[in-house]
């Protein structure tokens, strides 16, 4: 169920809650001392269902992303056709990256995180930067972070690029490479599906440069 949906049913649940209240009171008043006792149970129970509304809908209206409070998102998106969600978390204060980490997996497990958080997580990644124009309106843009664990390379891309009809198509995904990207096809690319993907990359870039080299040099 998405937010609005949320929200109007507890505003109805409210509405009725406040109507059987008023109707308890009336009848409280009256002394219909039998029909009190079942207005009673009636707003207890509809109290509990707008606490368990409430609950709900802080849930489905939380962040959609494996990082933690108080975590810099950098990048984040559901995997298209997957409950999976990627996402680049990090600490960034006064203009310096003191940590960097990757995470894969859905709300409730994450299957992959790299590397482990510490200041020396940063130096695990590389990014690349590239502004293309083709001259003719269109180009190519983009932001990639790079690292690797044990013997495969990783790939975190977002950017656009326009196609032959001039029009620009985002790109956002997530390849894993069994050797030198430069040099190879990815062994599996992961495409994402979500439209409000966080794409932070940008100001990654800004913030670390390059980074390390972790790529073999060419």
């Amino acid at each position: 169920m998405d937010k609005e949906r949320y929200v109007t049913q507890i505003a109805e649940s409210i509405t009725s809650l406040l109507s059987r209240t008023y109707s308890c009171v009336n009848n409280r008043i009256s002394r219909r001392i039998s029909t009190t006792a079942f207005c009673r149970r009636e707003i207890a129970r509809q109290f509990l269902f707008t606490v368990v509304l409430c609950l709900f809908a802080g849930g489905s209206v939380q962040a959609k992303n494996l990082c933690r409070t108080g975590e810099d998102v950098f990048f984040n998106c559901k995997i298209d056709r997957s409950e999976k969600f990627v996402s680049v978390c990090g600490v960034a204060a006064d203009q310096t990256v003191t940590a960097i980490q990757y995470r894969f997996g859905t709300l409730r497990h994450v299957e992959l995180s790299y590397p482990s958080l510490g200041e020396d997580s940063v130096r695990h990644f590389q990014m690349e930067h590239v502004n293309s124009n083709y001259g003719d309106g269109g180009g190519q843009f983009y932001n990639a972070l790079f690292f690797r664990s044990g013997t495969f390379y990783y790939s975190v891309l977002s950017g656009r690029h326009s196609n032959e009809n001039g029009e620009y198509e985002v790109d956002r995904e997530i390849s894993v490479y069994a050797s030198d990207p430069w040099n190879s096809s990815a062994v599996r690319t992961l495409k994402c599906g979500a439209p409000d993907a966080v794409d932070n990359l940008p100001r990654l870039y800004d913030l670390i440069g390059e980074g390390t080299q972790v790529l073999p040099k060419h």
